[in-house]
């Protein structure tokens, strides 16, 4: 097929300024934001369906505007990557400035959103346009040369390549006969290596090509052209290249042999059986780690009440010191708070503010009072992300920031996700317990212990009989008192794995501990030493609440 561009010719006044007009060359796209909501299909069949387009589709998306919402779902339908010109040599693992399977990774979720370099290229492209369409005419005054523009051009045989070209060059006799038809790509670098230069000398000097050949284009613009004149069916390319103190245009040809023998064949391969089998496996692990962010998703009754007009909310302050502060990270470029890895969680807070005063003392003692809730707002949703110590707080200009950490082993059990596969004898027992202490605060398996936090996160040591489980099912509290709670569905649940992790959380000096079992409940309680470990019936239990937990 062939395609039907648009010819946009600038005004410019005397002195080279342009002047308003209704069209430019070309609009330029925005960066494309990357969805994960849908599964990429398994069968090659049904991803070709996706990507695939009719002649007639072609010719609309060629003439769609740079950056519409039309646009970017034609280049990336149900979020799976075309090539196109500017990855072309990366994915066939040809570029010389990144691996073939970092430019893999980038064609999955893109992060490159340009620099001074491609800012001055985009800034100056139209002029030069202009410049070439210039010399051109100049050379063939008795013609009229056209310089076309497109959109987004996709092949209709192989939809999984596409190409946005810089023009596409027509060059009529004076009758008004079609002479010439001509791909044409502009470059305009920005570095001083390039762009200072004069003289007749090739600007990007001499490069050798995989055909066998060579010539003034550097390799990666050669893949770049070459594709460009298959999905055009073009037989050669004009290559200009502007900088301020000079023009240099070459024609390339169109190594049509090589390109159908050699590298379209690896292009088939290597999209099919590595960037496809690639962008599956992080599509599935997007989405499951999607669907568990979005089951951290809290009401707006579970959230701290402070949060609701501040970005902390001191929730309990405890007699002998410390408490536990709830912190809100909205996002935003500027506090910058950020998730470093599964243990480490970056929180900016203005300096000097009251919170950062009353932390600085305890990001240097070893004694950690303090434990902080982090809360998430995204997608207009609250989220819960866990309990956490401070490990460190750096004044870095207005802001000090705060150093959050938890153990591996708590990240993992955090992901489990709070609330979701919680059992029928949890939900029971979390009833039992709101009865047997009204008015306490009774919170679902918190990442629980200030002792193994300081153990784990603090000191560095792992203890070998809990590497599982550091979470305790319930911690029920009011004020500095706090009375954990392992729930387990019968007796033989209630095995040592989990009279361990109660008895490393009681010798912690922390906390009161029990298991609570069955439906009746059980309580097994583990007093203050393996000698005082004893079970209870309820009306003892009762009795010792009465007795321990007044206030």
């Amino acid at each position: 097929m062939s395609f039907i561009g648009f010819n946009f010719k600038r005004l410019l006044d005397e002195n080279g300024n342009e002047k308003s007009t209704a069209h430019a060359h070309k609009k330029k796209g925005k960066v494309q934001t990357i969805g994960f909501e849908k599964e990429i299909p398994q069968k090659k069949e049904e991803i070709e369906n996706l990507l695939k387009v009719t002649d007639e589709q072609a010719t609309y998306i060629s003439n769609l505007e740079q950056g519409t919402v039309e646009w970017l779902n034609s280049r990336r339908p149900n979020g799976i990557g075309r090539l196109t010109g500017s990855v072309f040599s990366g994915i066939l693992g040809f570029s010389p400035y990144q691996s073939q399977q970092k430019s893999l990774k980038e064609l999955i979720f893109p992060t490159f959103k340009g620099n001074f370099l491609t800012r001055w290229g985009s800034d100056h492209e139209d002029f030069a346009c202009d410049k070439f369409q210039a010399c051109l005419e100049e050379k063939n005054p008795t013609k009229t040369v056209q310089v076309n523009h497109f959109g987004l051009l996709i092949n209709s045989q192989e939809p999984f390549l596409a190409y946005s070209p810089d023009g596409d060059v027509k060059i009529f006799s004076e009758t008004g006969q079609l002479e010439e038809e001509s791909l044409l790509e502009i470059k305009c670098p920005g570095s001083p290596k390039y762009k200072n230069k004069t003289g007749s000398d090739p600007i990007y000097g001499i490069h050798d090509w995989p055909n066998g050949k060579s010539g003034p284009v550097p390799i990666n613009y050669w893949f770049q052209i070459q594709l460009g004149c298959y999905v055009l069916k073009r037989k050669r390319c004009y290559f200009c290249i502007w900088i301020p103190t000079q023009t240099q245009v070459f024609l390339i040809d169109y190594d049509e042999s090589y390109f159908l023998n050699t590298i379209l064949p690896l292009a088939r391969d290597v999209y099919w059986n590595k960037y496809i089998p690639m962008l599956q496996n992080d599509r599935n692990e997007k989405i499951s780690s999607w669907m568990k962010w979005k089951s951290t998703q809290l009401s707006s009754s579970e959230v701290p009440a402070g949060l609701g007009t501040s970005w902390y909310s001191i929730v309990e302050e405890h007699v002998t010191g410390g408490g536990i502060i709830a912190l809100k990270d909205t996002g935003g470029d500027y506090w910058q708070n950020k998730l470093v890895d599964a243990t480490c969680f970056e929180y900016n807070v203005p300096k000097d503010s009251s919170v950062d005063l009353m932390l600085r003392k305890e990001a240097k003692d070893s004694n950690k009072k303090w434990t902080f809730r982090l809360y998430k707002t995204t997608y207009a949703k609250d989220h819960y992300l866990g309990e956490w110590l401070l490990n460190d707080s750096i004044i870095n200009g207005n802001k000090t920031k705060l150093q959050l950490f938890r153990s591996q082993t708590q990240s993992d059990v955090h992901e489990e996700v709070v609330d979701v596969f919680r059992s029928r004898s949890e939900s029971n027992h979390e009833l039992f317990l709101s009865k047997l202490f009204p008015g306490f605060n009774i919170v679902h398996e918190p990442e629980a212990s200030i002792r193994i936090y300081q153990d784990v996160v603090m000191n560095g040591k792992e203890i070998e009989e809990t590497k599982d489980n550091y979470t305790i099912d319930f911690v029920v509290s009011k004020g500095p008192l706090r009375v954990s709670f392992e729930s387990k569905s019968c007796w033989e649940d209630f095995g040592d794995v989990a009279k361990t992790k109660c008895r490393l959380l009681r010798d912690g000096g922390y906390h009161c501990v029990f298991g609570i079992v069955g439906s009746t409940p059980d309580i097994y309680y583990f007093g203050n030493s393996d000698d005082e470990e004893t079970t209870m019936d309820l009306s003892t239990m009762r009795k010792w609440v009465s007795e321990n937990c007044s206030m």
